[in-house]
Formats: C-alpha cells, sequence, structure tokens
C-alpha cells in the first residue's frame, strides 16, 4: 500500500479556512519564506490567491515557492541576501515582487 507523503494542513484565505496538501519539504520552504517576509501562512496564501488564475491554490503555491527560490538563487537575489559578504550584516530579504511576477507569467503560460 503506498502511503501519502503530503501533508494537510489548514490555512485561512482571505478570511476563509481551507486546506492545502504539500509535500513536507514545501511547507518547509513555505515557512521560510513567511519568516524571510515577516507574514504568516495565511498572509502568504491570501496574497497568492488574490494574485493567481485558477482555482488550485495549491499548485500556485508550489509555483510560487519555487519562484521565490529560483529568484533568490540569481546574482541580484545572493546580493541581495548577503551571499558570499561574511563580514557584512545580512538584509532582509524582499523578492515577493520578483516570485509574483513568475507566478504571473505561469498562469499566463496556461491560459
Amino acid at each position: 500500500m503506498l502511503v501519502s507523503t503530503l501533508l494537510n494542513r489548514n490555512v485561512t484565505v482571505a478570511g476563509r479556512r481551507t486546506s492545502m496538501k504539500l509535500e513536507p519539504d514545501m511547507w518547509d520552504a513555505l515557512d521560510e519564506i513567511c519568516l524571510r517576509e515577516q507574514m504568516t501562512a495565511h498572509e502568504v496564501c491570501t496574497t497568492i490567491s488574490a494574485r493567481h488564475s485558477g482555482n488550485n491554490l495549491t499548485a500556485a503555491m508550489r509555483v510560487f515557492i519555487l519562484a521565490y527560490f529560483r529568484a533568490s538563487s540569481t546574482e541580484l537575489g545572493h546580493h541581495q541576501a548577503g551571499h558570499g559578504q561574511p563580514d557584512e550584516p545580512t538584509p532582509p530579504v524582499r523578492l515577493r515582487s520578483e516570485a509574483h511576477r513568475h507566478l504571473h507569467m505561469d498562469a499566463v503560460a496556461h491560459r
């Protein structure tokens, strides 16, 4: 028998409770984004829900998480995160707009 590795969690999106099933690594990544952006998971999910087209929030969250970390892996993202600069303080990372841009591009590509 195959056991699902997906974890189900409840989130509140725009004041409405819903659930999402994501892989444990995706939940960890979302938690890390929340810490970096100083937002709750509910706030991040609400933001993504408002900006994506379609009705699959779980898929939109996966795309957003991937886009967020892809944006942080660029040279600009590394510089903004302070990578490779051990003597300088690490500034807060604000990459939401770049990740949202990728989310929008993905939504447009699937129309």
